[in-house]
């Protein structure tokens, strides 16, 4: 088992797909993410709506998860407590958002492998048609 996974960690280090320590969770790196979106110039209400989205639902549900392990179910599961919850589709689709944001910044620094935010079905957005 440990010449398996030596061998497997020399195959990822020579076609450049090793991501090196892997302990960083959700919870660590979205405060990161924030962060450094707000220093490059993110506007001070869209900030704070993603803070709050942050803070009061997404990392309460998967801020525990290590970021790497994050997988399409959790998020999957994650959307559809947020809908049993009685949250509207808009805020769930916002929501929704600001973690596919945060898991494609991720992906592009390599920390995780693909954004496990995509493909996610989301609710239906009821629009009334003005007459």
């Amino acid at each position: 088992e440990a010449q398996q996974a030596r061998a497997k960690v020399v195959d990822e280090i020579a076609t450049g797909r090793f991501k090196g320590e892997r302990k960083l969770t959700v919870g660590e790196y979205l405060p990161q993410w924030l962060e450094r979106r707000e220093r490059d110039g993110l506007r001070v209400s869209t900030a704070r709506m993603y803070r709050r989205y942050v803070d009061q639902d997404i990392l309460p549900a998967l801020g525990n998860v290590k970021l790497a392990d994050l997988r399409r179910h959790h998020v999957d599961r994650f959307i559809q407590a947020l809908v049993a919850d009685g949250r509207g589709a808009t805020t769930v689709r916002r929501i929704h958002a600001t973690l596919s944001s945060a898991l494609s910044a991720a992906e592009k620094l390599d920390l995780v492998d693909m954004n496990a935010a995509s493909k996610i079905a989301l609710p239906a957005q009821n629009r009334q048609r003005i007459t």
